[in-house]
């Protein structure tokens, strides 16, 4: 394998709205995998003469990801200009390339103590301004997740002859977390700063439509070509229309 090797990265932040990482952590080495999950929620209802529950959509839980990370200081894995994959289960294999993370960064040595404290300023330390755990973007690669970490479970499994950690795994989970801005944009279905799809309707016309939309009915021109619409004057009643984003009408 050739080129340069990226290594998962979080990078924390105090609020949700903060746009500039002040602790970052890069992954020893590259996980095996990441395990995503969401759950659908029911509310059980039982029918009078009927034994079973009808089970009744009550919601979606927030997608959870789980990620083992390596912590290592018996000097096997090399930080250096090697490539290094190793299996949790065992085995390491080592080819040439460049351990430099996607941010440049070189991953987090040390001792097992100092690399587990090193996750945890990144992930568990609460905040100073906010007095709660940080916000957290995990990248690798194209991958990106925006939250928090909801369980963090260490199992250290090999020590020195002096009875320190030499090895451990730490089995994170993540839950993910929408910032506040956001969330408030994607509940205002109104929000000229989403896309719209509306269906016409009878006495419908595109200046009304733009109205509803932006507040503003001056937009129906740059609508009606995003929409290919040869007679903007003239709307067929259940046709649908896209009403992108104001910045992407500028």
């Amino acid at each position: 394998m050739s080129g340069k090797l990226e290594k998962l990265t979080i990078l924390s932040f105090e609020l949700s709205e903060q746009q500039v990482s002040d602790t970052s952590y890069v992954a020893l080495i590259n996980p095996e995998q990441l395990v995503t999950e969401t759950s659908i929620k029911y509310e059980e209802k039982k029918t009078k003469g009927n034994k079973s529950k009808q089970q009744n959509f009550s919601g979606t839980s927030a997608p959870k990801v789980s990620i083992k990370f390596l912590f290592d200081s018996t000097g096997v894995i090399k930080q250096d200009n090697h490539e290094i994959s190793f299996s949790l289960s065992g085995g390491l294999n080592t080819a040439g390339s460049s351990t430099d993370s996607i941010l440049g960064k070189k991953p987090n040595g040390g001792t097992v103590d100092e690399q587990i404290t090193a996750f945890k300023n990144a992930t568990l330390k609460y905040s100073k301004g906010a007095h709660e755990p940080k916000y957290v973007t995990l990248v690798y690669g194209g991958w990106i997740f925006d939250g928090r970490l909801t369980n963090l479970k260490i199992t250290y499994t090999l020590f020195g002859s002096d009875g320190y950690a030499i090895r451990a795994v730490g089995d994170a989970t993540f839950v993910e977390t929408v910032p506040k801005a956001q969330e408030a944009k994607s509940k205002d279905d109104q929000s000229p700063d989403l896309t719209h799809i509306r269906t016409v309707q009878e006495g419908d016309t595109l200046h009304l439509m733009c109205q509803k939309v932006y507040k503003n009915p001056k937009l129906y021109l740059e609508v009606a070509r995003v929409n290919n619409l040869s007679n903007y004057r003239k709307l067929s009643v259940g046709e649908k229309l896209f009403f992108p984003p104001i910045k992407d009408l500028s």
